[in-house]
């Protein structure tokens, strides 16, 4: 239903759509996230309560309870029912680490160019070319921009700064590492 209505509203022109995941059931609330996720131009967004209708002792005893038992909102239930599932692979983590040196870089001010980053890549045992080329250099700056910046560029995590001859993360970019492979 969700993709049907966002898909709906997108069929009719541009558009801006913000779906709020903090609404309704816990199954409404993963279904709109993932239905966010699956097309562009749509926002999820969460509003947490800063007031709650039920204030007193009282209210939350007449509300929350049943023969001076807790029983909070539901009293019975239905039948459990396993919910529809769907795949979504994690990025690759090579690419989600590497690009983490790039922004660690980026960060510290540090040049991001390619004979900078290789060896940090390979460090890091991220680097997966046979480093027996007799112009090793060359051929790590071409590896690198093949193996990793045409990736992040095709997948929307970086932009190149033309000003500053360099590769940034976008803020999907800057999502991603924030998300994937934190511990690795």
């Amino acid at each position: 239903s969700l993709l049907s209505i966002i898909e709906g509203e997108q069929a009719e022109g541009p558009c801006d759509i913000f779906v709020n995941i903090s609404a309704g059931s816990p199954e409404f609330s993963a279904a709109a996230t993932i239905a966010s996720m699956m097309s562009e131009d749509v926002t999820p967004f969460s509003v947490n309560s800063k007031e709650y209708s039920v204030r007193t002792e009282e209210d939350i005893r007449r509300a929350y309870y049943i023969d001076g038992r807790p029983v909070g909102l539901t009293v019975s239930t239905y039948e459990p029912r396993v919910m529809p599932k769907y795949t979504i692979d994690k990025p690759p983590e090579h690419l989600v680490r590497g690009l983490r040196v790039l922004h660690d870089l980026n960060t510290n001010r540090s040049r991001s160019k390619s004979s900078n980053i290789v060896p940090i890549l390979k460090g890091c045992g991220i680097w997966f070319r046979d480093d027996t080329a007799s112009d090793r250099k060359q051929s790590d700056a071409v590896n690198y921009h093949r193996d990793f910046v045409s990736k992040w560029l095709e997948r929307g995590w970086v932009v190149k700064d033309d000003l500053r001859k360099r590769y940034v993360l976008t803020d999907e970019g800057i999502n991603v590492i924030s998300t994937f492979y934190k511990d690795v």
